[in-house]
């Protein structure tokens, strides 16, 4: 690992533990449920709408690729506070690499 790298792991490792919440991912293939850290977030993201775009908001979950290793669309994530979630996108790599940018919408009872 490079000292870049490894800035950015230590970097990455202080936010979890800063601004982290508790959460347990089910796959949707179902197994075992994951023990993870996750930090929701909110990004406005380029829409297309026919010939133009919009910016729209959606919100997100990120959760750390050494704790993850292949999220899903349809995996559901409970969250310390009682409530569920479920990946409603293909997950992506955040630009750094760390981690996986995952929409969610809550699951409705």
């Amino acid at each position: 690992m490079s000292a870049l790298q490894a800035r950015r792991a230590r970097l990455l490792a202080s936010l979890y533990v800063s601004y982290g919440e508790a959460a347990l991912w089910t796959p949707a293939a179902g197994g075992t449920p994951i023990a993870v850290t996750i930090r929701r977030r909110g990004e406005e993201v380029d829409a297309p709408m026919g010939a133009s775009s919009a910016l729209v908001w959606q919100d997100v979950i990120r959760v750390r690729r050494l704790e993850l290793a292949a999220p899903a669309r349809g995996d559901r994530v409970a969250l310390e506070t009682g409530e569920t979630v479920k990946i409603i996108a293909d997950p992506r790599q955040a630009k750094a690499g760390g981690e996986w940018v995952c929409e969610y919408a809550p699951v409705r009872s």
